[in-house]
């Protein structure tokens, strides 16, 4: 996961207009896979909060706070108030995430 995240970071950073295609990335129901992941802000959500490793949820956040730092395009806004806002409508209850259970 570490690398897959490090090399979406690289390619977003050289090529800043690859950014839209995250934002526009969407797949259908049937096709949202095992977690279920339809859009690019679900993919934000479940890697920050509901994947079960500690690992995945920490190596999602250090690659977002790195792409906050590197990235200024999204519609005329920074990444980072992308982020921001996303949070914001999203924050989980304690009983939709991981981050204060013991992962088994």
């Amino acid at each position: 996961m570490e690398s897959n995240l490090s090399l979406w970071l690289a390619i977003i950073v050289k090529n800043e207009e690859l950014i839209e295609d995250f934002y526009k990335f969407e797949r259908t129901e049937e096709k949202a896979g095992m977690f279920g992941i339809r859009n690019a802000n679900e993919l934000i959500i479940n890697g920050l909060y509901t994947y079960k490793s500690p690992r995945v949820r920490e190596e999602f956040s250090n690659t977002l706070f790195c792409t906050a730092q590197k990235v200024t395009k999204n519609q005329g806004r920074l990444f980072l108030f992308y982020l921001i806002e996303l949070l914001h409508f999203n924050y989980p209850r304690e009983d939709q995430y991981y981050a204060t259970r013991e992962c088994k």
